[in-house]
C-alpha cells in the first residue's frame, strides 16, 4: 500500500476517535443528566428530549466505532 494512502488513513483514524472521544463524553454527560432528574421530569418532555439526544449520541458512537474499525483494517490491509 502507498505511504501516503497510510499516512493519510492514520490521520482519519486518529481524528475518528477524536471525535468519538467528544460524543462519548457527551453521551455521559447527558446520561449524568438524566439520572440526576426528578423522576417526574424524566417522565416529561425535558426528559424525552434527553432520551432522544442520548440514543443520537449512542447511534453516532457506534458509526464512529464502525468507521474507525474498517479504517484500521484497510490500514492492516484486511
Amino acid at each position: 500500500m502507498n505511504q501516503e494512502i497510510k499516512a493519510k488513513l492514520v490521520t482519519a483514524s486518529v481524528k475518528i476517535s477524536a471525535l468519538l472521544s467528544v460524543v462519548d463524553f457527551a453521551y455521559c454527560e447527558e446520561t449524568d443528566h438524566l439520572a440526576s432528574l426528578p423522576y417526574d421530569l424524566r417522565r416529561g418532555k425535558e426528559g424525552k428530549v434527553l432520551n432522544h439526544k442520548i440514543a443520537a449520541l449512542d447511534k453516532a458512537i457506534g458509526y464512529l466505532g464502525q468507521a474507525r474499525d474498517h479504517i484500521e483494517q484497510a490500514y492492516a490491509g484486511e
